[in-house]
């Protein structure tokens, strides 16, 4: 059984601007598909897997305004809090402890098949590496790097940032040596094209698919932050894949995974998104879209997922079919898993 703290309601302020993190498990790319293929077919509503929310855990003390959160190969997580810090590990039984602190700002974090640990720290400028034994050491880059808010990292050690300030994705080997893999430095706006002529507006949020494809939340040329997904080649190809229609939200993150809506096996690869209003939307492949989190006021109230309610999600994950967002003004850890009706 997993251990669960006791709700404590208190809601504390977000930070203005901060964008929230991410799952970092390699996932399968995403392709456009107006098929319908990948549709499952009708089921009698009665029958279907109902999606329910409850709180993993929780409290001020526990883990305080917690931001992106990311699952290692065995289950384990790892959430970053920007506003105190921190970051906090949760063991698969509910048991969280601090693993770094006293460091400024930071958001993106990712893992490696090894389970090391590697977290964006926005205003330092730096990454900051956990080994699974907890020592901690600074990751060389030979770069400017700009309040860069993310990072992604490949199978061979390569690491890909998004160098949110700078409006580009780049590239650094296990030299640490830099390239621009997409973008211009400084050249703010929305474009697709290859390398350089691609134009990023504020990327926020990076993911590595498995056959090397890169995903990045970014604007939309206009708004700075969180209107568009962009998918990025390993050469350097970047298409704008899905756009915010309503530029009151945020995309605030995004998980990627093969389970559909009901949280079932899917042979495609499904978007989980996260939206600055409190709700959470799937996002098929096929463009089709579902609200699965639909309540917009902000509260704290477990259950089925129709009227359960969160207070600025601002990460999520996917960890063994069940997704886990970080309910930050709630100072709590979600999950949200699929309960197959009697």
């Amino acid at each position: 059984m997993h251990k669960i703290f006791i709700k404590n309601p208190l809601y504390i302020s977000f930070i203005a601007g901060l964008i929230s993190l991410q799952g970092c498990k390699l996932d399968a790319p995403i392709y456009p598909d107006n098929s319908g293929s990948h549709n499952s077919p009708t089921v009698d509503d009665v029958k279907k897997p109902h999606l329910f929310v409850s709180t993993y855990v929780q409290g001020i003390n526990t883990l305080p305004h917690p931001s992106r959160i990311c699952t290692t190969a065995d289950g384990t997580m790892y959430i970053t809090s920007a506003i105190e810090g921190k970051v906090f590990k949760v063991t698969t039984t509910g048991i969280v402890t601090t693993v770094l602190k006293n460091v400024k700002n930071p958001v993106g974090i990712k893992s490696d098949s090894k389970g090391n640990v590697y977290v964006m720290l926005t205003r330092e400028n730096k990454i900051a590496k956990i080994a699974p034994g907890g020592t901690i050491t600074t990751v060389k880059i030979n770069a400017d790097i700009n309040s860069a808010q993310d990072l992604a990292i490949a199978g061979d050690g390569t690491l890909y940032i998004a160098d949110t300030g700078n409006s580009r994705i780049l590239q650094v080997n296990t030299d640490g040596i830099v390239t621009t893999l997409a973008g211009k430095i400084a050249t703010f706006g929305l474009k697709d094209g290859i390398g350089q002529d691609a134009h990023f507006s504020t990327p926020t949020n990076i993911r590595l698919a498995s056959d090397g494809f890169l995903w990045v939340i970014d604007g939309d040329g206009a708004k700075a932050t969180g209107q568009t997904i962009r998918r990025v080649t390993k050469k350097g190809q970047v298409n704008t894949y899905f756009t915010q229609q309503n530029k009151a939200l945020t995309i605030m993150d995004m998980a990627l995974a093969k389970i559909d809506k009901d949280l079932n096996p899917s042979s495609a690869v499904n978007v989980f998104l996260v939206f600055s209003n409190n709700t959470i939307i799937h996002f098929a492949t096929n463009g089709v879209q579902t609200t699965l989190a639909k309540i917009t006021t902000a509260g704290f109230t477990d259950g089925d997922i129709k009227t359960a309610q969160f207070s600025n999600p601002a990460g999520i994950s996917v960890n063994d079919s069940c997704l886990f967002i970080t309910d930050q003004d709630n100072n709590a850890l979600r999950k949200i898993a699929a309960v197959k009706p009697n």
